[in-house]
């Protein structure tokens, strides 16, 4: 990510600040085990790809987030199919617009991966990574694949 405009000339410097942040996050011991159990979560997965925007889909589609909060759940116990539900039913289009509302889609997303033991750098970057990564144009099997490998680079294997 990167800050623009008034906010750089405002708060100079916040830009390394964040990235350093995320740094520390993603190779501490905590990030390093969400990483993988995200790598987990998306294996999976039954069929690979993601979608964007949401946390699931009527259709039992999810977003990383979505698929890092199912796997916690159903090894929890829950049912598969009653955890793809309520995620489903976290973010839905406006029933006027047809279209999500942002803040209500990213407050449901933080919401849920918090309930998940997941920490702010690693929530806003993983769906950051999903919903816009470097294309905008792309299938959901792509995104599953390019989330995936961007996940595969993070990990720091022993």
């Amino acid at each position: 990510m990167r800050f623009e405009g008034d906010y750089e000339e405002e708060f100079p410097g916040q830009h390394w600040l964040w990235e350093g942040n995320l740094q520390r996050h993603f190779s501490g011991r905590a990030g390093q085990a969400k990483l993988r159990e995200l790598r987990d979560a998306l294996l999976e997965l039954p069929e690979k790809r993601l979608i964007e925007t949401r946390l699931a889909d009527e259709k039992g589609n999810v977003c990383a987030l979505g698929a890092l909060s199912l796997k916690h759940r159903v090894d929890a116990g829950e049912p598969r199919e009653q955890v793809l539900e309520m995620l489903a039913r976290r973010i839905r289009p406006d029933e006027r617009w047809g279209d999500i509302d942002g803040w209500d889609a990213e407050e449901a997303t933080r919401a849920e991966a918090e309930a998940v033991g997941c920490k702010l750098p690693f929530i806003t970057t993983v769906a950051w990574e999903n919903d816009f990564g470097p294309s905008m144009k792309e299938t959901p099997e792509e995104r599953y694949s390019r989330v995936l490998a961007w996940v595969e680079k993070r990990i720091v294997h022993a």
